[in-house]
Order: C-alpha cells, then structure tokens, then sequence
C-alpha cells in the first residue's frame, strides 16, 4: 500500500535551522514549497506542535565520525538535542518522521536547484529544500528524475 502525503516539514536542524513546509494540491498533484524564515529552536518546536495536517517530517541526520570525534570534545550537541525532540513531537503527534542523508547534496546541486527555481541564499534553507527533494524524486518516487536532466 502506498501512503499519500499531503503536508511534508523537511528540517536541516542545528544552530541556524532551515525549514521548507511542502504541500501537494490535492487536484493537480502539484507540490508547493514554502520556505519558513530563519528559526530559533524554540520557534521549530512550535511549528511542529501547530502546523496542522502534517504526513511527514523529514530531518538531517547527524553521525560523529571517529576523525572528528577528537575536535568534537566538550560539544553540546545542540543539532543532536533537536533532533531528539523533532522526533518526540513527532511521536506524540503519530507523525512519520525519516531521516535524509547529508549525501542528498551532491545530486541537489545549487545548479540543479537553480534550474527547479529553488535556490535561496540563505545554506540552511537550501539544505532543508534538498531534504524535501531527495525524498520526493527518490523515496516517495512522486515526480521525475527527468525533469532535472
């Protein structure tokens, strides 16, 4: 059984947090992006708690890898606290809630997302839409590589 989304919440989350809230037209099968201006964590959880009919929240995943782990001494953690409540919400609220590879920026070059009229200069945004995007084409499989090529 395929599952219908609807409303999707992608995240690129840490210190400066980027976030596109995408949502399908239910006659064309359109999508429509909207970007949410630079946010504060308090002012993600909110959009997470109210925005109604949500289907899916996407959020970068954060790996320490053993070369960095050194530099990483001392570090809070932040990106990785919001990630834990990202998926607390999300379980409270019975939302599905996957993970996107950083990898997903190779292929959602800023050239790629120029040609879709999606760049944006600000980096955290650009990555949330890459998020949303990588899900779509490849995951969800709800629109064409060949669009892009």
């Amino acid at each position: 059984m395929v599952t219908i989304y609807r409303k999707v919440i992608s995240i690129d989350p840490g210190e400066a947090t980027g976030i596109s809230i995408s949502s399908k037209d239910e006659k064309t099968g359109d999508w429509s992006i909207d970007f949410v201006d630079a946010v504060s964590k308090v002012d993600l959880y909110k959009i997470l708690e109210n925005t109604e009919n949500v289907d899916l929240v996407i959020y970068e995943t954060y790996k320490l890898y053993a070369d960095k782990a050194k530099a990483m001494i001392g570090n809070e953690f932040i990106t990785v606290q919001i990630i834990g409540v990202i998926k607390y919400i999300c379980e409270k609220r019975k939302i599905k809630c996957i993970q996107s590879a950083t990898a997903n920026k190779a292929f959602w070059s800023n050239e790629k997302l120029k040609k879709l009229g999606l760049y944006i200069t600000i980096d955290h945004k650009r990555d949330a839409i890459r998020h949303f995007l990588h899900w779509l084409y490849f995951i969800q499989k709800d629109a064409s590589v060949n669009d892009l090529l």
